[in-house]
Protein backbone atom coordinates (compact mmCIF):
# COMPACT_ATOMS: atom_id res chain seq x y z
CA UNK A 1 0.00 0.00 0.00
CA UNK A 2 2.95 2.32 0.58
CA UNK A 3 4.50 1.69 -2.86
CA UNK A 4 7.58 -0.04 -1.43
CA UNK A 5 8.79 -3.34 -2.87
CA UNK A 6 8.91 -6.19 -0.35
CA UNK A 7 10.77 -9.31 -1.40
CA UNK A 8 12.42 -12.09 0.55
CA UNK A 9 12.21 -15.71 1.56
CA UNK A 10 14.44 -18.56 2.71
CA UNK A 11 17.19 -20.75 1.25
CA UNK A 12 17.46 -24.35 2.50
CA UNK A 13 21.18 -25.15 2.42
CA UNK A 14 22.51 -28.43 3.85
CA UNK A 15 19.47 -28.82 6.09
CA UNK A 16 19.61 -25.27 7.48
CA UNK A 17 17.37 -22.35 6.57
CA UNK A 18 19.04 -19.06 5.67
CA UNK A 19 17.01 -15.84 5.66
CA UNK A 20 17.17 -13.98 2.34
CA UNK A 21 18.17 -10.38 3.03
CA UNK A 22 18.18 -9.14 -0.60
CA UNK A 23 16.91 -10.65 -3.83
CA UNK A 24 15.97 -9.93 -7.43
CA UNK A 25 14.20 -11.86 -10.17
CA UNK A 26 14.89 -11.11 -13.83
CA UNK A 27 12.35 -12.62 -16.23
CA UNK A 28 12.34 -13.40 -19.93
CA UNK A 29 9.00 -13.04 -21.72
CA UNK A 30 7.43 -14.24 -24.96
CA UNK A 31 5.35 -12.04 -27.28
CA UNK A 32 2.27 -12.59 -25.07
CA UNK A 33 4.20 -11.54 -21.92
CA UNK A 34 4.27 -15.07 -20.50
CA UNK A 35 7.42 -15.97 -18.61
CA UNK A 36 9.81 -18.25 -20.53
CA UNK A 37 12.83 -18.14 -18.20
CA UNK A 38 14.03 -16.45 -15.04
CA UNK A 39 17.19 -15.70 -13.13
CA UNK A 40 16.92 -15.22 -9.38
CA UNK A 41 19.68 -13.73 -7.23
CA UNK A 42 19.46 -14.05 -3.47
CA UNK A 43 21.75 -12.89 -0.68
CA UNK A 44 21.87 -14.32 2.85
CA UNK A 45 24.27 -13.75 5.73
CA UNK A 46 26.21 -16.83 4.53
CA UNK A 47 26.50 -16.06 0.83
CA UNK A 48 24.90 -15.34 -2.52
CA UNK A 49 22.91 -17.67 -4.75
CA UNK A 50 22.01 -17.55 -8.44
CA UNK A 51 19.17 -19.82 -9.52
CA UNK A 52 17.99 -20.06 -13.12
CA UNK A 53 14.66 -21.35 -14.33
CA UNK A 54 13.46 -22.49 -17.75
CA UNK A 55 9.71 -22.85 -18.36
CA UNK A 56 8.73 -26.28 -19.65
CA UNK A 57 4.99 -25.67 -20.03
CA UNK A 58 2.67 -22.86 -18.97
CA UNK A 59 -1.03 -22.43 -18.21
CA UNK A 60 -2.43 -18.87 -18.26
CA UNK A 61 -5.49 -18.25 -16.08
CA UNK A 62 -7.49 -15.07 -16.50
CA UNK A 63 -10.03 -13.39 -14.25
CA UNK A 64 -12.13 -10.44 -15.39
CA UNK A 65 -14.47 -8.62 -13.09
CA UNK A 66 -16.42 -5.41 -13.30
CA UNK A 67 -16.24 -2.84 -10.53
CA UNK A 68 -19.30 -1.00 -9.24
CA UNK A 69 -18.24 2.06 -11.28
CA UNK A 70 -18.30 0.01 -14.52
CA UNK A 71 -14.52 -0.32 -14.94
CA UNK A 72 -13.13 -3.77 -15.73
CA UNK A 73 -10.20 -5.38 -13.93
CA UNK A 74 -8.24 -8.02 -15.79
CA UNK A 75 -6.02 -10.24 -13.64
CA UNK A 76 -3.77 -12.89 -15.15
CA UNK A 77 -2.05 -15.70 -13.29
CA UNK A 78 0.47 -17.84 -15.16
CA UNK A 79 1.40 -21.20 -13.64
CA UNK A 80 4.44 -22.75 -15.29
CA UNK A 81 6.19 -26.06 -14.72
CA UNK A 82 9.78 -24.87 -14.50
CA UNK A 83 13.18 -26.55 -14.46
CA UNK A 84 15.39 -24.84 -11.87
CA UNK A 85 19.20 -25.01 -11.73
CA UNK A 86 21.62 -24.04 -9.00
CA UNK A 87 25.26 -24.96 -9.61
CA UNK A 88 25.14 -28.71 -10.45
CA UNK A 89 21.68 -29.25 -8.93
CA UNK A 90 18.47 -29.53 -10.97
CA UNK A 91 14.95 -29.36 -9.57
CA UNK A 92 11.41 -28.96 -10.88
CA UNK A 93 8.56 -26.84 -9.57
CA UNK A 94 6.19 -23.99 -10.39
CA UNK A 95 6.93 -20.43 -11.32
CA UNK A 96 3.82 -18.34 -10.80
CA UNK A 97 3.25 -14.77 -11.94
CA UNK A 98 0.15 -12.79 -10.94
CA UNK A 99 -0.48 -9.50 -12.72
CA UNK A 100 -3.05 -6.86 -13.45
CA UNK A 101 -3.22 -6.38 -17.22
CA UNK A 102 -3.41 -2.74 -18.29
CA UNK A 103 -3.42 -1.75 -21.97
CA UNK A 104 -2.62 -5.36 -22.91
CA UNK A 105 0.54 -5.66 -20.79
CA UNK A 106 1.21 -6.99 -17.28
CA UNK A 107 2.08 -4.19 -14.87
CA UNK A 108 4.50 -6.46 -12.99
CA UNK A 109 7.04 -6.48 -15.81
CA UNK A 110 8.10 -2.97 -14.78
CA UNK A 111 8.69 -3.85 -11.11
CA UNK A 112 12.43 -4.28 -10.38
CA UNK A 113 12.04 -7.68 -8.67
CA UNK A 114 10.02 -9.00 -11.61
CA UNK A 115 11.97 -7.73 -14.60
Amino acid sequence: ADGQLDSGGMILNNGEYELITECTVDSEWDEDFNQTALRAWAKTEKGEYIITGKVITLVPVRNRRQLDNGDWLHTRITEAMTEYRYEDKVGYGLSEYCDQIIDGEPVGKTIPAAR
